[in-house]
This record gives C-alpha cells, structure tokens and sequence, in this order.
C-alpha cells in the first residue's frame, strides 16, 4: 500500500543511494492501461523499485517533490489517468 511514510523512506533512500547502484530503466517499466487506476500506482512502484530514483538509458533520474506541490500519490493519479506514457 502506498503511504507517506512508505513515500518519505523512499526519497530518503534516493538521496541516500544516489550514485551506489544502477536504478531501474524507466523506458523497460510498462503499464497495463486496462487496470484499475489503484491497480497500476502499484504496478509502476513495484517495477520501479524506487519512484524518486530512476534511469533513462545512462541518464540517471532523481525526482523531487515540493512539500507545496501535489502529492506523488496525486501526480501518478493524474499520469495514469491519462492513460501514461504514450510511445
């Protein structure tokens, strides 16, 4: 399930392990379009392994969020709305 307190271990874990190993590839991460919206926010985090800290090829991707800002549970919310990614 995600929480706050799962969202904050992970941030933490981003600055913490930046650099230490290789994150997972965003472009390798695919989404059933067809799930419930609760369905694919837990897809996308077991297959990313880490939302903060991901890869683009040799490009490595540290997301921040604004304590101001909407929440990640809100922005995945509205990315999967959308129906993702579109190639």
């Amino acid at each position: 399930m995600l929480t706050r307190v799962l969202l904050r271990k992970l941030a933490k874990e981003a600055q913490e392990k930046r650099g230490s190993r290789l994150p997972s590839e965003i472009t390798e991460i695919k989404i059933d379009t067809e799930l419930p919206e609760a369905q694919r926010k837990q897809q996308y985090l077991e297959d990313a392994e880490n939302p903060y800290l991901l890869r683009s090829g040799s490009i490595q991707i540290t997301a921040v969020y604004s304590a101001d800002g909407l929440s990640l549970s809100d922005l995945l919310a509205d990315y999967f709305s959308r129906g993702g990614a579109q190639e």
